[in-house]
């Protein structure tokens, strides 16, 4: 008999299995599955979310069992791999949590594992990057330059035996060395312009953008100025070979260009701008290798040298959809609007080829030869002071009409570009005067130096509750504009001035002048929708006194600028052997502290040594010094009376009799106290540095408390003995550290 076995009620859950033998039973389960599926939402108000990816986790009893990753290329959606439904009999409880980033908010995870879990994600909060741009001097390594030379070719640049054309030469070849000196890899080009008699357009390149050693064997220069005769054709030409990357070099065609025509500025600033916009153009560098490898980005600058006012326009900015004007060598303010716009449009699309992404730029100079008149200073440098000059001009003057196209607003939009708008003030330095060629030499030097290169320092700020938030621009560089991107997009493109801003509520001032505080108010209207804040400006710096400000090198028509060398001979000043017994009362050492007291010893004293001076200033009026020298130092910034360089030229010579003096003044007899001291008038229109002394009537009562240190006798004094050197005496006001800048 063969028996068998067999199971007649399985558990559920299992199978049974019966062995060949038929004497085992085996019974076999298989764990339930399932699979839970997790689906991403976006409350984002639009595409915010396309280039993240979320991490999920799956959790068994709060225990991670499984993590996946879900991004737009899975649409959204994803599955967990297949999981036990049950353990030791009892069913698995399944949580997914997502991890947390700084770019949105986790809103909500809703569902279970038979139908999937869905969890929402929202940009309610803000993500704000906020961009300072500093600058720096530039180095050797870390901030090379490409600097476009715009030269004047017109014929007023080299008419009536002028030197002006000829001089640019010299000083261009000069800054030129000066900035391969720097680094042999910084780059340069040259470009001039004019207009033919027939209206046409003879701006060309004479050096393209690279980097030049000389040309020994056709001069001394990169630049070479060519004579004929004197006559109006005498031409500027290149005379340079380029310099390779290994440091070899290689020739390269001479390019010449006469001096000829009208004054064309638009279209040398538009061939100028392309050396630097050209697609070609690299604008970056990277220095080291692999991991220490780090890119930099050029410095692009523009230079241009002008005698005069534009005689030609086009009547766009870009010259590229308007119309061409010649009025054969006649004013039309028209012209000096036009070449404003097309500075301003031209630098922002130098700025643009740069850096696209905002952190600079390029930097534009103007240098006006031997200009007088605030027509031409206006359109080389028309920031917010010079327009109000023109502003409040006669009627129908050049400057009262370039004002009346100009306008308040400081702006102009231009449709072509998409409603984009410019600022007109477009300069980071002016020097406008009349010059010689050692003066315009040191111009070009100082503007070499002046380069800057911008560093960008992002704060980043994630989840900001825009209700609640006012973001603070630290040391804020008014003159230049703020540029803020909503969600990646400019807005509005090109930036705006923060009078604008303030203008439009979404900026805020508190206080007034250099202690102003100015910030961003994200509950401003314009910010409602964004998740994404940039918010790029640019940081005070030490060159911001002379940024936007035009540096006027004295523009009387009646004299030529002083010369270098009539500063140093400032301190040879000679006075006549016999005014040398007239030192005491020069000398005489006197007491503020006298003044502030109010006492009566003290009043008396004052009249005492006024008398004193009086006396020796009628004696000091024969002294034989040049009157005309004094009258151009007059002129200067640093305006001094004609007795305090007398007084103060005999210092050195005196200084050792000092304490004899002062015995001297003790000695003066109480009949002098008494009387009425007649003080000579200062000349008219003249100050001390920094301090401003009144009118000083040729009677003078005792001084009451409530006459100013400023206007007693004892300060002017005392200030003279004190400053014991002429060289204490500023006959200028330094500006960019150039010794020879007079200010307006």
């Amino acid at each position: 008999i063969v028996y068998t076995v067999d199971e007649t009620s399985v558990p559920t859950g299992y199978t049974k299995t019966i062995s060949a033998d038929g004497k085992t039973i085996t019974n076999s389960h298989t764990p339930e599955v399932i699979v839970i599926p997790v689906t991403k939402v976006w409350e984002d108000n639009g595409d915010h979310h396309s280039n993240l990816e979320v991490t999920v986790d799956l959790k068994a009893e709060g225990v991670v069992v499984q993590t996946i990753t879900i991004s737009q290329e899975d649409n959204w959606a994803k599955s967990f791999a297949a999981v036990p439904k049950y353990a030791d009999g009892e069913e698995i409880y399944y949580t997914v949590s997502e991890r947390a980033s700084d770019e949105y908010t986790i809103k909500e995870i809703v569902g279970n594992t038979t139908n999937g879990f869905t969890i929402t994600n929202t940009f309610n909060n803000v993500t704000l990057n906020k961009k300072k741009l500093t600058s720096t001097e530039i180095t050797t390594e870390e901030a090379k330059v490409d600097v476009v030379f715009i030269l004047d070719m017109s014929m007023s640049m080299d008419n009536n035996g002028n030197d002006r054309a000829k001089n640019a030469v010299s000083a261009i070849n000069k800054a030129m060395a000066e900035i391969f000196e720097k680094n042999p890899e910084n780059r340069v080009s040259v470009v001039t312009f004019s207009a033919g008699q027939n209206g046409g357009d003879n701006s060309k390149v004479i050096m393209s953008l690279d980097s030049y050693v000389v040309n020994t064997n056709g001069g001394t220069g990169y630049l070479n100025f060519t004579s004929n005769s004197g006559s109006w054709n005498d031409s500027v030409s290149s005379n340079v070979l380029k310099r390779n990357s290994d440091g070899t070099t290689s020739p390269t065609n001479t390019v010449s260009q006469d001096i000829t025509g009208y004054t064309y500025t638009q279209s040398g600033i538009r061939r100028g701008a392309r050396q630097l916009t050209a697609a070609s153009n690299e604008t970056t560098y990277t220095i080291g290798e692999g991991e220490d490898a780090v890119t930099y980005t050029r410095a692009p600058v523009v230079i241009l040298l002008t005698d005069g006012e534009p005689t030609a326009g086009y009547s766009t900015p870009s010259l590229a959809d308007g119309t061409k004007y010649n009025n054969n060598g006649r004013y039309d303010t028209r012209f000096g609007y036009w070449t404003i716009q097309s500075a301003t449009y031209f630098k922002q699309e130098i700025t643009d080829r740069y850096y696209p992404t905002g952190d600079g730029e390029a930097q534009f100079f103007t240098i006006g030869y031997d200009i007088t008149d605030d027509y031409i200073k206006t359109i080389l440098n028309p920031n917010a002071e010079n327009i109000n000059t023109c502003k409040n001009a006669a009627n129908n003057s050049l400057e009262k009409e370039l004002y009346n196209l100009l306008g308040d607003s400081g702006e102009f939009t231009y449709p072509t570009t998409n409603g984009r708008t410019y600022q007109y003030d477009y300069a980071n330095g002016s020097y406008i005067g009349e010059m010689n060629a050692e003066r315009l030499e040191e111009i070009m030097s100082d503007i070499v130096n002046t380069i800057k290169h911008y560093k960008v320092e992002t704060t980043k700020t994630t989840n900001i509750e825009r209700d609640v938030v006012i973001v603070e621009l630290e040391d804020l560089d008014i003159t230049k504009n703020i540029v803020i991107k909503l969600d990646g997009v400019e807005t509005p493109a090109g930036g705006s001035s923060i009078t604008s801003l303030i203008n439009s509520g979404i900026a805020i001032k508190e206080g007034e002048g250099d202690s102003a505080k100015y910030s961003i108010d994200l509950k401003a209207t314009q910010f409602a929708s964004a998740k994404l804040i940039d918010i790029t400006y640019y940081e005070k710096e030490g060159l911001a006194e002379t940024n936007n400000s035009t540096v006027d090198l004295g523009i009387d028509p009646s004299r030529q600028i002083m010369q270098t060398e009539e500063l140093q001979d400032i301190n040879d000043f000679k006075i006549e052997d016999d005014l040398k017994e007239e030192k005491e009362a020069i000398n005489t050492k006197t007491n503020a502290k006298s003044v502030e007291n109010k006492n009566e010893d003290a009043k008396n004293t004052n009249i005492v040594e006024g008398k004193n001076v009086v006396e020796e200033n009628k004696d000091l009026k024969d002294a034989k010094i040049d009157e005309e020298e004094l009258s151009q130092n007059k002129e200067t910034k640093g305006e001094v009376t004609q007795e305090e360089i007398k007084e103060t030229s005999k210092e050195q010579e005196i200084k050792e009799d000092a304490a004899d003096e002062e015995t001297a003044a003790e000695e003066t007899s109480l009949e002098d106290k008494t009387a009425q001291p007649e003080l000579e008038e200062p000349v008219e229109g003249t100050k001390k540095e920094e301090k401003e002394t009144e009118d000083i009537e040729p009677k003078v009562e005792t001084p009451t408390e409530s006459e100013s240190v400023e206007n007693t006798v004892e300060e002017v004094l005392q200030n003279i003995v004190q400053e014991n050197t002429i060289e204490n005496i500023e006959l200028l006001e330094p500006v960019n550290n150039l010794p020879m800048a007079v200010g307006e």
